[in-house]
């Protein structure tokens, strides 16, 4: 049907704008001026509070600021020292109208004078952050049903071949197809993501208390640091990979 007017053409537009997934980073750029990161297709900030009091006003404020807009869309964990917020679309991207919902949360709060914690680590601050657990498996459709009992997540959660808490509460556990799976090395192992500003920071961390890094890394996107005893984390950042998905 063509478009009769300009009007119609615009709301085609802004409708396209608010569905289409934007790249990591175009995310990350869209949000960074407000002090936010882009971490696993959310969008998430860390703003310090003086009490629980004073987290829940800030959520309020946060809540009021979103409007209807948070529905399905905002994520708020209230701490004594801090309120951790997050923005996704629920399907595992961020769009325009989170990085919109984000501006005005942003606004919101810096009108009472209040801003996001330091992306890196200080000691005031604690920065936003994620953890994986990724697990090597030749049949991941095997193995799925034991970790969803265990860790009592729903079937309904088994997304792209990942296992997510319902609740947001746990860390989410994801499948490296393996096969055959490799016997001279561990088989499950974590995958901490942080806001890229603090990735050389921790890795030089663990390099300082005898870590060293694993053949396999792939910086920017991951670095594989291995304990003394063999095992594997990966610190992990938003960076080198819209290039290759």
């Amino acid at each position: 049907m063509p478009l009769r007017s300009t009007e119609a053409r615009r709301r085609l537009v802004r409708y396209i704008h608010h569905v289409v997934n934007l790249r990591r980073n175009d995310a990350q750029a869209a949000v960074e001026p407000f002090g936010w990161s882009y971490l696993l297709g959310s969008l998430v900030a860390r703003y310090p509070a003086r009490s629980m009091v004073d987290g829940v006003e800030l959520a309020t404020v946060v809540i009021d600021a979103a409007g209807t807009a948070c529905q399905n869309r905002l994520q708020i964990d209230v701490r004594p020292d801090g309120v951790r917020l997050g923005v996704a679309d629920g399907s595992g991207g961020v769009t325009a109208l989170e990085v919109e919902l984000v501006a005005r949360i942003a606004a919101a709060l810096g009108a009472r004078g209040v801003h996001p914690a330091p992306s890196s680590t200080t000691s005031e601050s604690h920065p936003v952050v994620e953890l994986e657990v990724a697990i090597d498996t030749p049949d991941a459709e095997r193995i799925a049903p034991f970790w969803l009992a265990a860790l009592g997540y729903d079937q309904s959660r088994f997304i792209n071949g990942a296992l997510i808490d319902p609740a947001g509460r746990l860390p989410t556990v994801w499948f490296q197809a393996m096969d055959p799976v490799r016997t001279e090395r561990n088989r499950i192992h974590l995958d901490v993501t942080v806001p890229h500003q603090e990735a050389s920071k921790r890795i030089a961390a663990v390099l300082a208390v005898g870590g060293t890094v694993g053949p396999t890394s792939a910086p920017p996107a991951f670095t594989v640091l291995v304990d003394p005893d063999g095992n594997e984390v990966c610190i992990s950042t938003w960076q080198g990979r819209d290039e290759t998905s």
